[in-house]
């Protein structure tokens, strides 16, 4: 088994970690137009069959924390005090404010961050502010952060860096820092996101056709400006859409299989996880060790406010449901009809009763929605 066979059995989540650390460069991810999807290729004269792409993958084997939060210290809402980071920002804008904290503070060289270029994400080392605040805001499609890895690896003795990615982003660092102590140096501290499931490419084919755009008509996307989808167009103009009307629409159905075997929604393995609290445009952040208290009590220029447990968990109790604690009942299903599904080191919780019927229902509307979208796809290839 190599990592092209994890993605042909649809368990390669896109992070890029196999690019980023194989140390005869035999991988590249490439973009699989069918499915909307990167997927890796193996230049088969350069690899070396180490297995170490398989070793650290995060896409077929997971450990498992059934802790609802996972470890954690401390949780906390906050804002940048910048009011022009709060508006463009996702939720807070705290993310962007404490890289540029520790980046002014000289505690790293800098950061991995993802940006948008055009119609598709682009993950690089950013090393100012300027270049911190480009990649500012979510991205709700294919991201491969780690394949820059490889700069931090070849970075000058003594820099230090921190990382921004999704679960499985950092899943995949905290898998090659157990083998690599180089990188467990240079990376110190990890900021998660939280994540319900990352849209392939042709959920943002579906949000143009919703808004009548061509591709090539666009210049920048925005998906979470506040709470507005916001597209750029090169003449200049701009065209909107809600958050709430295109979330809740075909658009979150556009998913890979492997999002809804993940059981990791707020992001468990990094140093302080973030996501939107929903109420007034700040951020929720849960601290999961000391030093990370002490970073984000000293930064510069974000507002806390420390929350119970109690309170954190009004607003993360429903997606911690769905996510962890009804997998086991979207795995029934996934088994049933022959699909491959991640090692688990640990029993997964059991599911809520009415979470086979919900499961099944929303299997089967994916089902339906990527086939349509595949077949219009495959249309307008062969008539083009």
């Amino acid at each position: 088994m190599n990592i092209e066979e994890v993605y042909k059995n649809k368990l390669c989540t896109g992070c890029g970690t196999c690019v980023g650390t194989c140390p005869n460069n035999a991988i590249k991810l490439i973009k699989d137009e069918f499915f909307g999807l990167y997927k890796p290729k193996i230049y088969k004269k350069k690899c070396k069959h180490c297995g170490l792409c398989l070793k650290i993958c995060p896409g077929w084997k997971i450990n498992v924390n059934n802790n609802l939060l996972g470890d954690y210290l401390e949780i906390y809402t906050g804002k940048s005090i910048n009011k022009n980071l709060q508006k463009c920002a996702s939720s807070g804008g705290v993310v962007t404010q404490l890289l540029i904290s520790l980046l002014e503070d000289k505690i790293i060289s800098g950061a991995l961050v993802t940006k948008m270029d055009g119609l598709e994400s682009q993950s690089f080392i950013a090393r100012t502010k300027k270049e911190i605040i480009s990649a500012m805001g979510s991205k709700y499609c294919p991201v491969s952060a780690n394949i820059a890895l490889k700069e931090i690896l070849y970075s000058k003795k003594g820099e230090k860096f921190a990382v921004v990615g999704l679960p499985c982003h950092i899943q995949g660092i905290r898998n090659y820092e157990e083998i690599s102590l180089e990188l467990k140096r240079k990376i110190i501290l990890h900021l998660g996101l939280f994540c319900s499931r990352c849209p392939s490419y042709f959920a943002t084919e579906f949000l143009l056709e919703k808004l009548k755009i061509k591709k090539e008509q666009v210049k920048k996307i925005n998906y979470r400006k506040g709470y507005n989808l916001v597209v750029e167009l090169k003449d200049g103009t701009q065209k909107t859409i809600s958050y709430r009307t295109y979330w809740d629409s075909d658009f979150k159905y556009l998913i890979p299989w492997r999002c809804m075997m993940c059981y990791d929604r707020v992001n468990e393995l990094s140093d302080i996880s973030f996501g939107d609290s929903w109420e007034d445009k700040s951020t929720l952040l849960i601290v999961r060790n000391q030093k990370a208290v002490n970073i984000i009590k000293n930064a510069k220029d974000i507002e806390l406010n420390k929350l119970s447990l109690s309170e954190a968990m009004k607003l993360l109790e429903k997606p911690l449901i769905f996510k962890k604690t009804n997998l086991k009942a979207r795995l029934f299903f996934m088994k049933l009809i022959g699909r491959k599904i991640p090692f688990y080191n640990e029993e997964l919780l059991s599911p809520q009763k009415y979470a086979y019927l919900e499961s099944l229902m929303l299997l089967l509307k994916m089902s339906f929605v990527s086939l349509k979208r595949y077949f219009k796809n495959w249309f307008h290839f062969l008539s083009y």
